[in-house]
């Protein structure tokens, strides 16, 4: 404690002591601040102070935990000329800041900017002026803005001078960004102006440009009468369509200006490819593949846009330039694809957050190194092959004599081999397509977009895991998966075929005994096979557009299925009499499990945010599986869920857990259930330097959906009284950005237990019992929590 009290008060006297630099017209920035005109509600006014303060571009000076400038501090001391040591360098280059004075002609400047910045908003009588208050060589710079009203549009016409172009906008007139009623601003004219040359430009006028679309308005009172005109090039000329010509592929631009060594190669589908070289790299019906373009055909803005896209999407290329040449009414289209290096090999040793928790029950340090071989053109058609081989492991940092130093060894090796089209290696995309309920089970746009932008990836993974006081275990997953990234808003991986074995060993005495004591857990265990064959699963990712400072939503939804085919067999043969085993040890599991994540990103100033996420998912075993298997049942807890308990701690419903309550063996926590529901809330804020504060509040539990017979954990039922049952956390987090990740300390205290202990569900009597260091969870992680 002595030791924060002379941290804070040195700060405090660096914060002071930096007036004493300044000269006698000098005044430091301490605040902006905006006030609205006393005409706009409370409400309105607050949304427009936000959206206005990330105009002003001159800030005051960082301080550390809002309060000292100690990195301006640093500045002043570190500029004499005898300040030349190393640390005294390191400081200036990434610490110290310089001052942010008060300056009338900078602050002038600003005040244009936030006018011109409501001008363009629709606030067209916009005013805004500026008062200075200073005090003790500090001063606060209000800027008084008048918005005044914002103009609306009455009537809006939009007309081009050539009439096929004026019949195509009126075809099109109820896709404008520009509506009656609504105001006429930068954004919505830009928008427009987008519209209607990306509509011209699909539909062969090549050459047109916004520069052709001319805005006139006319005032009447608060409102506007607004009128586009599209003009031609020039008084004698028509916009002209074009079409596609010749389409020419080189192997690298060089080639551009080495003619006399680019040989003609290979002609496909009308497509021309040269080379210096006797064998173009790569097959070039892979190249016409991922060519939207087409020869003959109308040019299409759309298309000239897809072909860069997917033939970026191979990897052995490096990056695609694309030059026109028109000849007439067509336009000569010249692909230059230069090569990437084939094969690439990474090695990478890290000291980092255990990726191993989803077995383990406690965060812990670990040590891992990785290598990865990398072929971008296995089979001289695009495909990619990756293979990873990983090996970690994690240290034990407590209860040493207990457990040992290394708490856990893992070796993971992966083989990803990537197809850059869509297989459909059964024929069931087709079939489904064919199959006519509706537009189809599958519709002809979803094919069409899974024949155009799907990637089919063939998938084995191998993983050994050795939790050196409790058991081994052996995973083998074999996988046919398809990625569609058509949007990058959107992303969608079907799994039609995944195996996974799922193998425990070696177990340990110790476990043994735990195992016999919790049935439950023992029956949910065992060894595992996760088969499917026609439908394995499905994850869907979308994310919002980004508006103002950067406000987003984004939700995930994860959908698997495991042994329903092989379900449908057991049934058919002896009516889901006895269990299906590939042995007499190894059962085939049944289950199926829906995830739900969705996430809103508030972006409150350039450097404060509010992060909300709300969580839930549900498993359940059919068919002769009585319960989901352990590795497939959800957990509470950790860094990445409520921070105040551990890994798998927390739950299922009120059940009392005596691991977690005293016990002896603090190491592992087993506790999941079938249906689980968690919400979070996270303010963000700077803090100094790279560092970054953040304030939680977690909330959440995981309840089992079995019979009493099936789970004899006490309280662990789903019941109408589940609300009582979720527990709440809260707590302080600290991160700092490296730039390739986000290391995050991230500290939480209990504020309510699912369960009552001493008739309450209040665990700590006073907030100095809640931060005691024995009472607080410490979660070191890497990357953001959500």
């Amino acid at each position: 404690m002595r030791i924060f009290y002379a941290v804070v008060t040195i700060a405090f006297i660096s914060s002071c002591n930096t007036i004493k630099y300044l000269q006698e017209d000098e005044a430091l920035l301490k605040k902006n601040q905006i006030v609205v005109a006393e005409t706009y509600t409370d409400t309105r006014a607050r949304v427009l102070t936000n959206e206005l303060l990330p105009v002003i571009r001159q800030k005051p000076n960082e301080k550390i935990f809002g309060l000292f400038r100690t990195p301006l501090w640093y500045y002043y001391n570190t500029q004499a000329p005898e300040d030349t040591t190393v640390f005294d360098n390191w400081i200036r280059k990434n610490y110290a800041e310089p001052p942010s004075f008060i300056d009338t002609s900078r602050i002038d400047n600003e005040r244009d900017n936030i006018q011109s910045y409501l001008i363009n908003k629709g606030y067209r009588n916009a005013r805004v002026d500026y008062t200075i208050t200073t005090k003790n060589k500090k001063g606060i710079v209000s800027y008084h803005v008048d918005p005044g009203i914002k103009w609306i549009m009455d009537s809006i016409t939009i007309q081009a001078v050539d009439p096929i172009i004026d019949s195509i906008l009126q075809y099109h007139i109820a896709a404008s960004y520009l509506q009656v009623g609504g105001p006429f601003d930068e954004v919505s004219f830009s928008l427009e102006k987008s519209r209607i040359t990306n509509l011209l430009q699909n539909l062969g006028y090549y050459q047109f440009v916004p520069n052709y679309i001319l805005a006139q308005a006319d005032t009447s009172a608060d409102y506007l009468s607004v009128r586009l005109l599209i003009s031609n090039p020039s008084v004698e000329s028509k916009h002209q369509k074009f079409y596609i010509g010749n389409i020419a592929v080189y192997s690298d631009i060089a080639d551009l200006l080495s003619n006399e060594t680019v040989t003609k190669i290979a002609v496909n589908n009308n497509i021309d490819f040269y080379s210096n070289e006797a064998n173009f790299y790569i097959d070039p019906k892979v190249i016409t593949r991922n060519i939207a373009l087409a020869n003959g055909r109308i040019y299409q803005k759309n298309d000239l846009v897809k072909t860069r896209n997917k033939l970026n999407r191979l990897d052995i290329i490096k990056l695609v330039t694309i030059r026109t040449d028109i000849r007439s009414d067509t336009i000569d289209f010249s692909i230059y694809i230069p090569r990437n290096k084939k094969i690439v090999q990474e090695t990478n040793l890290d000291i980092n957050y255990s990726t191993f928790t989803r077995s383990i029950g406690r965060s812990l340090f670990g040590l891992s190194g990785s290598t990865n071989f990398r072929n971008k053109n296995l089979l001289g058609r695009g495909e990619t092959l990756l293979t990873n081989i990983e090996v970690g492991a994690d240290i034990n940092l407590s209860n040493v004599d207990s457990f040992g130093l290394f708490n856990s060894f893992n070796v993971r090796v992966q083989n990803d081999l990537a197809f850059p089209r869509f297989i459909d290696i059964f024929g069931l995309f087709h079939l489904l397509n064919k199959i006519r309920i509706g537009q189809g089970i599958i519709s002809d746009r979803f094919l069409g977009n899974m024949e155009d932008e799907a990637v089919t990836k063939l998938s084995v993974i191998y993983d050994y895991l050795s939790l050196t006081t409790f058991y081994n275990r052996h995973s083998l997953t074999l996988g046919l998966n398809y990625e569609l990234f058509s949007n990058p808003r959107k992303k969608i991986r079907i799994g039609q075929m995944g195996i996974n074995l799922w193998v425990p060993t070696d177990i340990k005495p110790s476990f043994d005994a735990f195992l016999e004591n919790n049935l439950y857990f023992k029956n949910s265990f065992g060894e595992r096979l996760f088969t499917g064959f026609v439908f394995n699963n499905f994850i869907y990712d979308y994310r919002s557009v980004t508006k103002g400072l950067g406000n987003y939503w984004r939700a995930t939804t994860n959908i698997e299925f495991s042994g329903h085919e092989l379900a449908l067999v057991n049934l058919l043969v002896n009516g889901n009499s006895d269990t299906l085993r590939l042995n007499n040890d190894i059962e085939f599991s049944n289950f199926g499990r829906l995830e739900v994540d969705v996430r809103r990103h508030i972006q409150l100033s350039p450097s404060q945010s509010l992060v909300f996420r709300l969580q839930s998912g549900i498993a359940f075993p059919y068919a002769t599986t009585s319960s989901v298997p352990y590795v497939k049942q959800f957990f509470i807890g950790g860094p990445f869920s409520v921070r105040a308990w551990k890994v798998r701690e927390l739950g299922p419903g009120a059940h009392l857990d005596s691991l977690a309550n005293g016990g002896s063996n603090l190491l592992f926590f087993y506790q999941t259930g079938d249906f689980k529901l968690e919400a979070n809330i996270e303010y963000r804020f700077p803090m100094f330097w790279r560092f970054e504060g953040a304030l939680f509040i977690d909330a959440g539990n995981v309840w089992s959906l079995r019979k009493k017979e099936q789970d004899d954990r006490a309280n662990a039922k789903l019941t109408r009284e589940f609300y009582k049952q979720i527990a709440v956390g809260s707590g302080f987090g600290l991160r700092t950005d490296f730039q390739y990740f986000v290391l995050r300390l991230d500290i939480g205290s209990k504020i309510k237990n699912p369960y009552k202990l001493n008739n309450s569900y209040y665990p700590y009597k006073s907030f100095s019992e809640a931060m005691s260091l024995r009472n607080l969870n410490f979660n070191i992680a890497l990357d953001y929590p959500f």
